[in-house]
């Protein structure tokens, strides 16, 4: 023993095992045997097991043709499993006797096990087992014939304590056995990094994953053809510089009807859903990968928090394009801190329909400098929906959408800035920007909507009370009559107060489009608004209440087409306003030669007043 552990050992290059001669093919886990092994016999088997053993190195070894467990690391102090070669090292055990499907499978290439630290560089681990029962899931109905057979190609899971039980020494020094005296005495007893690098693996259901108190980073390698290529799980770690591609895999349904909730090409996951802080929920960094995909699954998914997605690019080539992420298992407490920056996402132009996006119970999520670009025109929809308290302050800025993008928030206090909307001739699309009536308080700010006159939807469709259209760039393409007579649409359900339109600009109007169309606007401000063309600024219904602040606004159709009594007088104000002492009214938008300017409240004896005269 060396401090407490097994002396150093090393199995290197000349060493490999071939186990095609063996007897006990099968899986790992007597209850489940011949549901859906591939020749279900045994338990399998596990060719290198290390535990408590100091700086284990096993190095160029060739395992080949194992139903089991290639390499497993059990409490180890710096492991290593660095140029391993496996070719069908798997097995499985998904289906029990009883039909359940949830348990933990076996059948993988190299498992640290509750170890300290790790690194798995330049690994080859290729598996083409496919399950031979016909056996049909009892989850979904994915016929398991023909399916992956395989766990995990690699993959680091529990804390250095694991099972309570004593960690490598001399760690042992820092970290107790039991989890409740580390938590008293507020010791950090997870995995201190284990490290994937430079390696390919093949045709398992998950291809690389850390999990359960493991720290792990994972750069640099490929992987393909599996359920769940990258998984982290209820613990931080890096993953960078990767190409994933789901292949065949991609095309059908995992049996298990838990992986298959939370299917994406990379998932930051947490199963801990009543936990509500500590490194289980966040510190995920994702960055500069490369995801290729013919199937119609999402990029990423975001169920835990402080997940930071930046750089790479998703390639979409099939018939059906997949969603950013994946929304359908996102804990309902709502996930906080999370972003999306600086991907480009393209969509190939075979790809002709484009699945729905859903930012769900995000929390300050930011969604920023992404590029969404398809080759085929398609129409794609983002949501940021509303959940209440757990989904409010997200934001969206610098993005630029070559499609026919359409972004909605029906969530409250959304943020859009500078973000660009390129349409063509040929795709005018829908609306770009949607605030539904429950996105209270958002606002757009130095937007670009760069659209054809064609258009047959209003670029913005915004309807909620109090919020902001500024710094609005309308560039319009001329190829023929439009299918809209204004280009920003406020048209509630019931009336919403205290709309504000400052600083936009519509350029290359040649059809005479109002900025505004609106029924029942209720307080609202235009401020240094133009247009080049001979449109009007607002095209109202309805009824109008002020106070209607309306200043150095220049369009050739002028203030408005329509007929509706003045806003600005004390009897025809908002319900909800509660006038103050001093409290001026914007001046009459229709003024009379030798009459008032505008009125005044004094008090609640005095009432209102008329101020001013206008010069005859």
């Amino acid at each position: 023993m060396t401090n407490g552990l097994a002396p150093q050992i090393r199995i290197s290059r000349r060493v490999e095992w071939n186990y095609a001669r063996q007897r006990n093919k099968g899986g790992t886990d007597l209850n489940s045997l011949d549901i859906t092994h591939p020749t279900p016999h045994s338990v399998g088997a596990r060719v290198f097991y290390f535990r408590y053993v100091d700086r284990p190195e096993i190095c160029n070894v060739k395992i080949s043709e194992v139903y089991g467990d290639g390499v497993a690391f059990r409490q180890c102090l710096l492991p290593n499993a660095d140029g391993v070669q496996m070719l069908n090292v798997s097995a499985g055990n998904i289906l029990a006797r009883d039909g359940s499907m949830n348990k933990d499978s076996n059948g993988g290439g190299v498992f640290f096990w509750g170890c300290v630290g790790g690194s798995c560089r330049d690994h080859f681990i290729w598996n083409t087992r496919r399950y031979l029962a016909s056996v049909v899931s009892p989850e979904n109905g994915q016929q398991i014939q023909g399916t992956l057979c395989g766990y995990i190609a690699a993959w680091a899971e529990y804390p250095v304590n694991v099972s309570d039980q004593t960690p490598a020494p001399p760690f042992d020094t820092i970290v107790q056995a039991h989890s409740s005296d580390n938590d008293l005495l507020f010791i950090d007893e997870r995995n201190r990094m284990v490290l994937f690098e430079n390696g390919v693996s093949y045709g398992y259901v998950i291809g690389l994953k850390t999990e359960a108190g493991a720290y792990g980073s994972v750069r640099g390698c490929m992987v393909l053809n599996a359920y769940l290529p990258i998984f982290c799980s209820g613990t931080p770690g890096i993953f960078e510089g990767c190409y994933v591609d789901m292949l065949d895999a991609g095309s059908v349904l995992s049996p298990q009807k838990g992986f298959e909730s939370i299917r994406a090409h990379i998932v930051g996951h947490q199963y801990a859903t009543g936990s509500t802080e500590g490194p289980a929920l966040l510190g995920l960094t994702v960055r500069d990968n490369f995801i290729h995909a013919k199937s119609a699954y999402p990029a990423f998914s975001f169920d835990r928090d402080a997940m930071n997605v930046t750089g790479g690019i998703v390639w979409w080539r099939g018939t059906v394009g997949g969603a950013l992420v994946n929304s359908a298992n996102v804990p309902s407490r709502g996930m906080r801190a999370n972003r999306l920056s600086g991907v480009s996402f393209l969509y190939g132009d075979s790809t002709s329909v484009v699945k729905e996006t859903n930012f769900a119970n995000q929390i300050g999520f930011s969604f920023d400098g992404n590029a969404l670009i398809s080759y085929a025109g398609n129409a794609i929809s983002i949501v940021f929906p509303n959940a209440g308290a757990f989904s409010r302050f997200n934001a969206m800025r610098g993005n630029a959408f070559h499609a026919a993008v359409t972004v909605k928030s029906t969530a409250s206090d959304f943020h859009s800035e500078g973000n660009q909307w390129h349409r063509t001739v040929t795709n005018p699309g829908g609306s770009c920007l949607i605030f539904d009536a429950g996105a209270t308080r958002s606002k757009s700010i130095n937007d670009v909507f760069d659209i054809p006159s064609t258009v047959t939807a209003w670029p913005i469709d915004a309807t909620p009370a109090h919020h902001t259209i500024r710094g609005a760039r309308f560039y319009l393409t001329d190829g023929g009559a439009p299918g809209i007579t204004y280009l920003i649409r406020n048209v509630p359900g019931t009336a919403r107060v205290g709309a504000v339109y400052e600083d936009i600009h519509v350029a290359g109007d040649n059809h005479d489009l109002a900025l505004v169309g609106a029924l029942n606007l209720t307080a609202p401000t235009f401020r240094n608004c133009s247009s080049d063309g001979a449109g009007c600024l607002l095209v109202a219904s309805g009824t109008t209440f002020g106070p209607m602040t309306v200043e150095n606004v220049l369009f050739g159709g002028g203030l408005t087409n329509s007929s509706f009594a003045k806003p600005n007088t004390s009897s025809r104000l908002a319900s909800d306003l509660v006038p103050y002492p001093g409290m001026r009214l914007p001046p009459y938008l229709r003024p009379a030669a030798g009459g008032a300017e505008g009125e005044l409240y004094v008090d609640a004896v005095s009432g209102w007043k008329k101020y001013g005269s206008v010069g005859i």
